[in-house]
């Protein structure tokens, strides 16, 4: 596909009924490129980072990071509850054996 004139080598396009090796193999690569790029104009975006919208996402954060801590904090404020019911029960017991045991 190259042929060369006065020592330098010239690209020359194949002939008609001659595909160039990479066309057999990517028939769609018979296309040819654009020289010319076309690039949409560049505008500048509106940044949608609002004071209101920073702090919306922040009141949401905090909002849900202090709905799990509270949640979290309830659930060792009924278990110590329920551990100290019962050692109040056994103190009870204790106390009532005690008694019975004096008042024999």
């Amino acid at each position: 596909f190259e042929r060369e004139q006065s020592g330098v080598a010239e690209r020359q396009p194949p002939g008609p009924g001659m595909l160039h090796p990479t066309m057999r193999v990517f028939p769609r690569a018979a296309r040819g490129f654009s020289t010319v790029a076309v690039t949409p104009p560049v505008t500048p975006k509106k940044s949608k980072n609002t004071f209101t919208s920073r702090l919306k996402a922040f009141s949401l954060g905090f909002t849900a990071a202090s709905l799990g801590g509270f949640g979290l904090a309830y659930q060792q404020l009924q278990a110590s509850a329920a551990e100290m019911m019962t050692e109040i029960e056994k103190v009870e017991r204790r106390q009532a054996e005690l008694e019975e045991k004096l008042n024999r």
